[in-house]
């Protein structure tokens, strides 16, 4: 059904005639909130939300912005040029921890750098596709939005509160007084894991549209007044839901690969360490403290990863179920024989509209599916395999 796409076409709406009607009802706003409210305090909004109206990132929120960029790369400077990691493990290959912590500091840099850089670019398509978002909510009056909403809270707090916890809990068992120019960048660098659980979020909330379209399509009569323009009415709503989903696919295929490309490279440099803490104990035949939370947290971090990325590439096989139950429902409609001209229309279209559709990729580079976690496991695997043998034969 689905097929890769090497050109996705431009879906959006003339962003002109959006911004002449950007108010945001309350509910969009509510579900909008803890991502929208943490991406501006951690200096890398997607667009400003005041007054009810949502509106692309002014002067201000940029000149903000920069400021942040600024603040974020002057402290990774500063942290490259000490140690890191090598303080907790003193008995490792130096050069093998030292080349780790410049390129996890490096990595997370560049997390944040890239995500700022593309929400200053898009800033005005992000409010085009909230616009369309909030159209097509109105059309299927979706439900459960204040438990949509929770999740919402509890996904954008867990990596906060890991963050947090992990700084709290490293300060008080080494008696060590926090800078607060390292914890403040460290916070901010979290915007990135923010922003990848907004683009989770967004498709999940179409794939939600797509639910509530098709009981619509499940309790359809024939003796509707109005069948003909109730079938438009889908009709449009369907194309529109698609509409932001080439939106969506467009916006985020680089934020997409970004995050699973760094992902991947930076469980390498995790799990690397790990062994430095392996050969450590083999050597020394004790570890110390830091080293057991050092290590841990290492692992943490590989776990928190392949769990992010394995979640998005759930909801996203969810989407492509949802649309193909989407097709399902036409067609039963069409073996049923009992329709309308108009139902048979819309029927024939859905079913059109969806063999042009293509899965989310990586630029084109690889789909994201179900399978992309696996293949992640397994060149993860295999590259820690290689990893394994040169931990053990440079002494």
């Amino acid at each position: 059904m689905f097929k890769v796409c090497k050109e996705i076409p431009r879906a959006y709406p003339n962003p002109k005639e959006v911004l002449l009607n950007n108010r945001l009802d309350e509910e969009i706003q509510r579900i909008l909130f803890p991502f929208n409210f943490f991406l501006t305090l951690f200096s890398c909004p997607k667009y400003s939300i005041r007054d009810n109206y949502i509106t692309p990132n002014g002067n201000k929120t940029l000149i903000f912005q920069l400021f942040g960029i600024c603040f974020v790369t002057a402290i990774t400077i500063d942290l490259l040029g000490l140690t890191n990691l090598a303080t907790f493990l003193p008995s490792g290959n130096a050069f093998i921890i030292k080349l780790i912590s410049i390129f996890l500091n490096l990595t997370r840099w560049f997390n944040f750098i890239s995500n700022a850089i593309l929400n200053i670019k898009n800033s005005l398509d992000n409010v085009c596709l909230i616009i369309m978002i909030q159209s097509i909510y109105k059309s299927v009056k979706v439900t459960g939005v204040f438990s949509f909403t929770v999740v919402n809270w509890i996904i954008v707090t867990i990596p906060i509160f890991i963050m947090v916890s992990a700084s709290m809990s490293v300060a008080i068992i080494f008696s060590v007084i926090p800078n607060f120019f390292h914890n403040a960048c460290t916070y901010i660098l979290i915007s990135y894991e923010i922003d990848f659980l907004y683009n989770t979020r967004i498709l999940h909330l179409l794939c939600k549209y797509i639910d509530h379209w098709i009981k619509k399509i499940d309790l359809m009569t024939n003796d509707r007044e109005d069948d003909e323009a109730y079938c438009l009415k889908l009709f449009e709503t369907y194309q529109n839901i698609l509409k932001a989903y080439e939106m969506y696919k467009k916006l985020y295929e680089v934020v997409i690969l970004i995050r699973i490309m760094i992902a991947f490279c930076r469980n390498l440099c995790f799990f690397g360490y790990a062994l430095q803490v392996i050969k450590q104990e083999q050597h020394d035949g004790k570890l110390s403290l830091p080293t057991l939370i050092m290590g841990a947290l290492s692992m943490l971090g590989i776990v928190k990863d392949f769990v992010e990325v394995g979640f998005y590439c759930i909801i996203c096989e969810k989407f492509y179920i949802a649309l193909e139950e989407a097709e399902g429902a036409c067609i039963r409609r069409i073996m049923n024989v009992n329709y309308t001209r108009a139902q048979e229309h819309l029927y024939l279209n859905v079913i059109s509209e969806n063999r042009k559709l293509n899965k989310v990729t990586a630029c084109g580079l690889f789909c994201v599916d179900a399978t992309l976690p696996l293949f992640f496991l397994k060149y993860f695997t295999d590259y820690a395999i290689v990893l394994l043998q040169f931990a053990y034969l440079w002494n």
